[in-house]
């Protein structure tokens, strides 16, 4: 089980690494840095769900080759909606966001229901516990950055610009809601009792709409390519499940050889740098959609 969110940190100093390593350790289990002003007490509810997803998402990482996190209900902290929006850079965020400096979850105070509650957090604890790297150069004097987040890259040459953030969304949500799906519809007596009282009378659809679904056309631009390649190679993947299998260990291990040359193979050498530098392949659906608008 990981002690911080952070797997692994780039620096030229051993010795430096490791007063890090227990740097980030001490920062994550004491979220000293959470100074925020208008944080709220989680309810019963929220503290009841916050661990059921922790148990959840490790047990998924652990699945596909990551070594899990444990997330208490002190890491995830609701603060006010004007607080959240001056933090936040991103303007397309579902209402909550991760923060490096202080390896927490952050999650929007505003009139969300026990399902959405469920829905956003289950998708940023999947980003917590995906492979994430930092660097450190005191000469640079940058200080601690981040390096990787899951698929996500940040440009160390052009900071500014950022490489897979489509695919690492897509993954990310993909994950969600084979949770959902594969998980929660098939066992819901594994729920919280709030969440069996408010889904025991639903049918699988009305079960998964009650859900929520998010980044929808990263996901179709996705499963496109994983059918692609399923296509190509049907004697060695039999479903698009079989190619997922690849995309989510590097998620959460960090180690993209084998995912980079299954798709070079597939679209042409060269397409897995295409897919950082100009996102993935606009799916067939968004493609319609672009042409009635």
């Amino acid at each position: 089980m990981k002690e911080s969110n952070i797997d692994r940190i780039f620096t030229t100093n051993e010795d430096e690494a490791e007063k890090i390593k227990a740097s980030l350790k001490k920062t994550y289990l004491s979220q000293e840095q959470a100074t925020f002003g208008a944080e709220r007490e989680k309810t019963a509810e929220e503290a009841e769900i916050i661990a059921f997803l922790d148990q959840e998402t490790t047990a998924v990482a652990q699945e596909f080759g990551g070594e899990g996190l444990e997330i208490p209900k002190n890491v995830v902290h609701i603060i006010s909606e004007k607080e959240y929006d001056d933090l936040n850079e991103n303007p397309d965020s579902m209402g909550q966001f991760s923060m490096l400096g202080l390896q927490g979850i952050i999650i929007k105070d505003k009139d969300l229901g026990t399902e959405d509650f469920t829905h956003i957090l289950c998708h940023e604890m999947f980003h917590e516990k995906s492979f994430q790297s930092v660097r450190f150069n005191r000469k640079e004097k940058i200080g601690l950055a981040p390096r990787r987040v899951g698929f996500h890259v940040l440009l160390r040459k052009e900071p500014h610009k950022r490489a897979f953030v489509d695919l690492n969304e897509a993954v990310t949500e993909y994950f969600t809601q084979l949770m959902i799906r594969e998980r929660w519809i098939k066992n819901r007596s594994i729920l919280p009792k709030t969440l069996i009282e408010k889904t025991q009378n639903l049918n699988e659809k009305e079960f998964i709409k009650t859900f929520g679904v998010s980044y929808i056309w990263e996901q179709l631009s996705l499963m496109e390519i994983m059918d692609e390649i399923q296509k190509k190679y049907p004697e060695k993947y039999k479903n698009r499940d079989d190619i997922f299998k690849i995309f989510g260990e590097a998620y959460f291990t960090g180690k993209l050889l084998k995912l980079r040359k299954i798709v070079d193979k597939t679209f042409g050498a060269g397409s897995f740098v295409k897919f950082a530098k100009e996102g993935l392949p606009e799916s067939k659906p968004e493609k319609e959609n672009e042409a009635k608008n």
